[in-house]
């Protein structure tokens, strides 16, 4: 659904505002999820976060170091980005 569709929703006394079923749908928000709001001077554009920590979980290899030898790594990076500047 690409049409621009407009929804009148009421505000609580808390200053809560529930989101259609529609809404939530389009956005594929379960009653878990977040929903992100952003403001525009006025105007509240709400959106889907994107993908969850749960969601991308496994997509990258894990590293197979130690904390020691992730360390050293750094430390000749940064030994060499401070060279390379200078």
């Amino acid at each position: 659904m690409n049409s621009l569709q407009t929804y009148t929703l009421p505000v609580s006394g808390k200053g809560q505002v529930t989101i259609p079923i529609g809404v939530r749908q389009m956005l594929d928000l379960g009653k878990t999820n977040q929903v992100l709001a952003v403001v525009y001077g006025k105007k509240v554009e709400l959106r889907s976060p994107g993908l969850s920590l749960k969601e991308i979980f496994g997509s990258v290899k894990p590293i197979k170091k130690t904390f020691r030898q992730m360390s050293q790594i750094v430390k000749a990076e940064r030994a060499r980005r401070y060279r390379d500047e200078a």
